[in-house]
């Protein structure tokens, strides 16, 4: 379950699911890169900063690390390593409404 602005999201699966939305206009880059790996990073590299792509790309990374972490049920408390990580990310679809990115994710 994840809401934000008027919208909430609620995945249902017959596996263990996480899952997110966040609104694009939302987003920090200080606090997010906090979560990020390099190579995200250098990925971002490529965008404008502050531009409406950077943002999306921006909130793409952010929800997709939310919905692992409750996927995993670790929250912003726990961490996962690299490796872990990658691997789901892997499994993440996205999809986006209005100004807002939803993420989810299953095993």
């Amino acid at each position: 379950l994840a809401h934000s602005g008027p919208y909430v999201v609620l995945a249902i699966s017959d596996r263990p699911v996480g899952v997110d939305i966040e609104h694009t206009k939302r987003m920090s880059f200080k606090v997010a890169k906090c979560i990020m790996r390099n190579e995200q990073l250098d990925r971002l590299d490529g965008f404008e900063n502050e531009s409406e792509a950077f943002q999306i790309e921006l909130t793409k990374y952010w929800t997709q690390y939310e919905a692992i972490m409750k996927l995993v049920g670790t929250g912003f408390s726990g961490e996962l390593d690299d490796e872990t990580m990658e691997a789901y990310e892997k499994r993440v679809v996205f999809r986006e409404l209005e100004d807002y990115v939803i993420a989810v994710v299953t095993e």
